[in-house]
């Protein structure tokens, strides 16, 4: 019996914290946390690159998103296929960037696996312009750059929308960055990162936007904090005991 027992207690203990292996060795089947201080996107400029993660080469003309054979995905609700586009009409750096328009909203996106990394900082940001002419932003159209967090099933669990935005009044013909930061939910399994075009009124206008970067940083333990304040206390004081000295 107690054999048996032992038997059953190592299996329920391997299925709660992972694989049982040869020799009784368990294997952790937790995910590996994403890379940090690396941007995360694939093609984050939007330029022509061959494979499933780069771009089309737009030199002729804009290459619809809609194929979903890109790095980029997106959306406009106007023209058919309906998807977003890589332009040459402009760019920050390089020859290309993304673009979209429509109303009542239109945007520019690329999920990236998260899993692991509950509790991190993420920082995610993105260059915008406000193009002069029938492109112009006008009326309540806003360009902004927000990320999405959801579970394993799919459930939204944050939206963390940047702070500023584009809009009409915004300076034309120049690039603009927008930014957001916050902390990754602890089950977040993926982060959707989109360019998002907002167009309430169905007005003109169109986003245009380049390179963009999400990235993650460890945030340090509260445990860690309190040590490194405890030494850098340590080292005022002893500082200030070797001033006393000499001076005394």
């Amino acid at each position: 019996m107690t054999t048996s027992f032992g038997k059953i207690s190592a299996v329920l203990l391997g299925s709660a914290v992972g694989l049982i292996c040869s020799a009784g060795v368990f294997c952790s089947t937790a995910a590996a946390t994403p890379a940090l201080n690396t941007n995360l996107l694939n093609d984050p400029g939007f330029e022509a690159s061959p494979g499933p993660t780069g771009g089309p080469n737009a030199s002729t003309g804009d290459i619809s998103t809609a194929s979903g054979t890109y790095g980029w995905s997106g959306w406009n609700n106007w023209s058919p296929p309906y998807g977003a586009y890589y332009t040459s009409s402009v760019a920050y750096a390089g020859t290309q960037a993304g673009k979209t328009y429509s109303g009542p909203n239109g945007g520019l996106y690329q999920f990236v696996p998260v899993t692991g990394a509950g509790g991190y900082q993420f920082s995610a940001s993105a260059w915008f312009y406000n193009m002069s002419g029938t492109n112009a932003l006008n009326g309540q159209e806003t360009d902004d750059i927000r990320v999405i967090f959801q579970n394993a099933a799919g459930t939204t669990l944050a939206t963390d929308v940047s702070a500023t935005n584009l809009n009409a009044s915004s300076p034309t013909d120049t690039w603009t960055q927008l930014a957001v930061t916050g902390l990754v939910p602890t089950t977040a399994t993926q982060a959707q990162v989109m360019m998002f075009f907002n167009n309430p009124g169905n007005a003109g206008g169109a986003l245009f936007t380049d390179n963009a970067n999400f990235s993650l940083n460890a945030v340090p333990e509260p445990a860690s904090v309190g040590l490194l304040a405890l030494g850098g206390l340590g080292m005022l004081l002893i500082g200030r005991k070797r001033v006393a000295r000499k001076t005394a």
